[in-house]
């Protein structure tokens, strides 16, 4: 738990994705390039290591204040339950252009989808930010698993030309069971979404090795 607040602290201080042409996009935007790298291996996560470990689309945006996907110690939404379960982002999708077009609060969309990508392949993407929506947050499914996610947390960008940080493990508090091949338990009821740090992931304390990494880097 300790590494956990260490690693969002680290984040937020140091940094406190992915570029299109969007009709919501303006000419102040700023550009990043996104690399997720899985770090999910047999060798760095033996613990019942699942033989089609993968992660699901990458999926976010860019805000400025509270256009959050997920809180710690808070119930998560339907599109952060879908994902985190079963890897689809449809409600995800909608809850987030639902922050940038009603409420106003976010400004680029990001859904990385194509191939499914193994626990240690990688994938770039491009995301927008600008100095009134400087805040990332970025969130992928460990499948198999019963609701485990990675996410970059709340990531400030502006002023950043590169940084690299670790995933955080989530649980998103709506299945109960324990390890990656568990059968559906719903957790009735819903619990909290909390960061990971027992096994088949952690030693109980923290998440030894990151089972990814968020490689940001301004695109000039």
């Amino acid at each position: 738990m300790k590494q956990y607040f260490f690693y969002l602290i680290i984040c937020t201080l140091l940094v406190s994705s992915c570029a299109r042409n969007k009709d919501n996009i303006t000419p102040e935007g700023i550009a990043y390039e996104v690399t997720f790298v899985g770090n999910w291996t047999a060798a760095n996560h033996p613990t019942d290591y699942p033989g089609n470990a993968h992660f699901s689309p990458v999926t976010g945006l860019s805000f400025k204040n509270f256009g959050v996907l997920f809180l710690e110690g808070a119930i998560a939404s339907k599109g952060i339950q879908e994902m985190a379960e079963t890897g689809e982002t449809g409600k995800l999708v909608r809850e987030i252009r639902n922050i940038i077009n009603k409420e106003n609060d976010g400004y680029d969309l990001v859904l990385a989808d194509g191939p499914t990508m193994s626990g240690s392949d990688s994938i770039s993407f491009e995301i927008i930010i600008n100095e009134e929506h400087p805040n990332v947050t970025l969130v992928s499914m460990i499948a198999p698993s019963p609701d485990w996610f990675v996410s970059t947390g709340i990531i400030n960008l502006f002023g950043v030309d590169e940084v690299t940080v670790p995933a955080l493990v989530y649980d998103a508090g709506t299945d109960s069971g324990i390890t990656f091949t568990s059968e559906d338990l719903e957790t009735d009821p819903q619990g909290v979404v909390e960061p990971i740090v027992s096994a088949p992931l952690g030693d109980g304390t923290s998440i030894a090795e990151p089972v990814a990494f968020f490689r940001f880097k301004k695109i000039e």
